[in-house]
């Protein structure tokens, strides 16, 4: 009996779902599918399924590399991997939940898919040849937008989830990797400007 073949797309559309579905639980803004993300997942998908590795950098560059190799300006992003393999196949709905519970379970992923930074998403999924194994890349990011970022000197934006209460600020280094998180209340500040050492 041949193993089931999943729709890709279709998961990759049920993977954006699910993580719009546990961001809401959240009280976390949904992210939009963004095209050059959902590209630059898909060709690392590919790329892991037609070598076997399974690393963030099997193809001797960084999310953050391909990412912007592949013409995403960002000031946040984050990369989740899974790789998957049942020899009965998978449904669709199946492999989206298998690749979502294994994310949901480690903290790490799980702290991508929660970041408050994110506004956007790619997902791409790819079968490894002749076998019922697929690779799944879900990148989270938010592009550039104000002239501090494109500068490279870090993103800076509310988290709008605490309108009447202390507000977290959290700011990016884009570079560095770096997070920087600060309360304050919207009503006593109006401005923020913090270089990084």
């Amino acid at each position: 009996m041949a193993a089931l073949a999943p729709d890709l797309p279709k998961v990759e559309q049920q993977i954006v779902e699910m993580t719009n579905q546990v961001r809401a639980g959240q009280k976390l803004s949904p992210l939009k599918v963004n095209a050059i993300l959902a590209n630059a997942a898909r060709a690392y998908a590919r790329s892991l399924a037609q070598s076997g590795a399974f690393s963030h950098n099997a193809d001797g560059h960084t999310p953050e590399q391909r990412a912007e190799r592949a013409g995403y300006k960002f000031c946040a992003l984050a990369e989740n991997l899974a790789m998957d393999r049942n020899s009965e196949g998978f449904s669709a709905g199946a492999l989206a939940i298998q690749a979502m519970a294994g994310w949901m379970n480690s903290p790490p992923h799980r702290a991508n898919i929660m970041m408050p930074a994110a506004t956007e998403i790619g997902v791409g999924v790819a079968e490894a040849t002749g076998q019922p194994k697929f690779m799944t890349v879900e990148l989270l990011g938010r592009p550039v937008g104000d002239p501090e970022s494109r500068r490279g000197l870090g993103c800076v934006f509310e988290n709008p989830s605490f309108p009447d209460q202390l507000t977290p600020l959290e700011i990016f280094h884009r570079r560095r990797r770096s997070r920087l998180i600060i309360s304050f209340r919207p009503s006593s500040m109006t401005f923020l400007s913090m270089p990084f050492s």
